[in-house]
């Protein structure tokens, strides 16, 4: 009897402990936003990092980080001086040749007078020939105007010939010396190095004296104004990514969060980080930011208005919700890390026993 009466207070005991550890609630209506979360860092619209297309020591940076460029600015040069001293002596050797021109001129006025002297030869022969024709002069004038006649000929032609010869080697030395100048140009700009396009310098990556090669950055360089924020997205959410969708944006920097949209999605999976590239421009008014900042961002998938929802530890095996009445069968939607959206299979007034 006694040892009726120790199990059955027990058994009371473990009731009571029960209940104690049970909460009772009910469904609740929500506003419901349902995000994708990415691990992103702050970029310069049309950002770049500037490489040097030769090697060479860096001779001296004419611009400083925080300045603005145009396409075309000088930003460094590294040292090519036996190649500006090339470049010289090209352009000289081109004068040198440009200078013939004068040579041309000149042969031109030699033919003019030629010319005009044949003019005057051909209209004396003619004269005397009519004159013989009518039985005045004599054979003997006829045949030395014919003979002067023909000298002016001669060097008429001669002349002429002089002048295409003269033309066409002035023409290929000039086009030589323009290409060697071309030549040693590009070899001379090749150690000079320009902005692709308008942007901010944000970076400088050498220093004076230093080597750099084709594989070093030099300078980084992008848009002073609008910026954008690089995600990285994994491979199982991908598919619910689109163009055009909302992201809010916090940033270690700065207390408040921004709003950006997406942009550009990249369809070529990272085989190493088992994710796809995506891009948002922020939008509206904001700081200036810097490229390189850490940012966290959530991409909005869809928002709902006024839903029922239940803490998420509610829900037993996926379908089954334990209430005041029993355990009931639920049909689901929406859910995140804490909540999950209750479509039917309870309703507003049903008890729910939550778990402590």
């Amino acid at each position: 009897m006694v040892r009726f009466r120790i199990t059955l207070f027990l058994c009371v005991l473990l009731f009571i402990s029960c209940q104690s550890n049970t909460e009772s609630i009910k469904a609740e209506k929500r506003d419901w936003v349902e995000s994708i979360y990415a691990s992103s860092k702050v970029q310069s619209v049309n950002q770049y990092a500037h490489y040097a297309e030769v090697s060479g020591r860096l001779l001296r940076y004419h611009v400083r980080e925080g300045d603005t460029v145009n396409a075309g600015d000088l930003i460094a040069e590294l040292d090519g001086v036996n190649l500006e001293t090339r470049l010289k002596i090209a352009q000289y050797q081109r004068d040198q040749v440009s200078s013939n021109q004068s040579r041309i001129q000149e042969l031109r006025l030699q033919i003019e007078t030629a010319q005009n002297q044949l003019n005057r030869d051909s209209s004396d022969f003619a004269s005397q020939q009519r004159l013989l024709k009518s039985g005045v002069g004599s054979k003997s004038q006829r045949d030395l105007r014919q003979l002067k006649y023909q000298q002016s000929q001669s060097q008429f032609r001669s002349l002429t010939l002089r002048l295409r010869s003269l033309q066409e080697e002035i023409y290929a030395q000039l086009k030589q010396s323009q290409q060697n100048v071309a030549l040693a140009k590009n070899q001379r700009d090749a150690f000079r190095i320009y902005a692709i396009r308008k942007g901010r310098i944000y970076e400088l990556r050498a220093t004076t004296g230093e080597l750099v090669s084709p594989q070093q950055p030099i300078a980084l360089i992008g848009d002073a104004q609008q910026f954008l924020v690089e995600m990285e997205i994994d491979e199982r959410d991908i598919s619910k990514i689109k163009d055009g969708q909302e992201v809010i944006v916090k940033l270690d920097a700065y207390s408040e969060t921004f709003r950006a949209k997406i942009s550009s999605i990249s369809p070529h999976l990272d085989a190493q980080t088992q994710t796809f590239h995506a891009e948002a421009r922020f939008e509206g008014l904001h700081p200036a930011f810097y490229p390189g900042l850490t940012a966290e961002s959530n991409i909005i998938i869809q928002k709902k208005n006024q839903v029922w929802v239940v803490p998420l530890k509610a829900l037993l095996e996926n379908q089954y919700i334990e209430t005041s009445q029993g355990k009931k069968k639920v049909t689901t939607g929406l859910r995140n890390a804490q909540f999950v959206e209750i479509t039917s299979g309870i309703d507003v007034q049903t008890e729910i026993l939550l778990p402590q």
